[in-house]
């Protein structure tokens, strides 16, 4: 429980027991009254006065206290400045990542025109936001990133191919894991893969013209590539009963080498 809400609570009870008490005591010195001049017609008379002044008095205290408790536990509480010295209103919290609206999907702005893996290139990154993982892109010397995909499945793996100009990722938009492209410069989306099966980790080969990945095709995890304009069906480079996954590209031309991780 926070410290605000426990001081709010403790003024609360203070000042119902200070109602309490104002009661009680106008309440014995009504019976004292009552008693001292029960026996005699006249005082008895300037008794029942004194009872009904202080009986008036006892409705307003009470008033004060029920307005008080009422304006202490509402909102108006923590704008004043006496809350505000005891730290007493409860601040607003902010609401969570994933009930705050999310900023619509805008291509990259100006694209890095170098590879990801270049120092001064835009950065690129999954993250989940609204219960998906979508494609950001934060640029040097920025601190809020650009989004890039909002489809309402989840995309993952992007990496700049070698010109700046498009971004190969994974997605499960065609209900499950495929592979696309993304040009940062008209936002248009093309799908590369058309299979039911896993196919995931794009790498670029240095020339632009091909990905290498990883698929699971016939109970198998293996490394394959495509052509990056989708013109051709996969091509299968490992065939090795163990698994092979998480291709990358050896980016020095003329691009013969991909290195790759295996259980074998």
């Amino acid at each position: 429980m926070r410290l605000t809400e426990r001081l709010s609570r403790l003024f609360v009870k203070l000042s119902l027991l200070m109602g309490r008490t104002v009661l009680a005591s106008i309440k014995n010195i009504r019976d004292s009254i009552v008693d001292q001049f029960r026996s005699d017609r006249d005082p008895l008379s300037r008794a029942e006065a004194q009872v009904q002044r202080l009986s008036g008095v006892t409705v307003i205290l009470l008033a004060a206290v029920v307005l008080l408790v009422l304006w202490a536990t509402g909102a108006q509480a923590s704008s004043s400045p006496v809350f505000n010295i005891l730290d007493v209103g409860a601040p607003e919290q902010p609401a969570p990542l994933a009930d705050q609206p999310l900023a619509p999907a805008a291509p990259v702005p100006q694209p890095a025109g170098v590879p990801l893996t270049n120092v001064g290139g835009t950065l690129l990154f999954a993250m989940d936001v609204g219960g998906q993982s979508d494609i950001f892109a934060l640029e040097p010397g920025e601190s809020e990133p650009v989004r890039l995909t909002a489809d309402p499945a989840d995309d993952r793996d992007p990496v700049w191919s070698p010109d700046g100009t498009r971004i190969a990722f994974s997605s499960r938009r065609d209900g499950n894991w495929e592979l696309y492209t993304l040009n940062v410069i008209d936002g248009t989306v093309n799908r590369l893969t058309f299979d039911l099966v896993y196919e995931a980790a794009p790498s670029w080969s240095p020339d632009g013209e091909f990905l290498a990945y990883e698929a699971y095709y016939n109970g198998n995890l293996d490394v394959y590539i495509v052509r990056s304009d989708g013109s051709e069906a996969p091509y299968p480079l490992t065939v090795s009963p163990e698994p092979d996954f998480s291709p990358a590209w050896i980016t020095t031309l003329p691009g013969r080498e991909i290195a790759y991780v295996s259980g074998r």
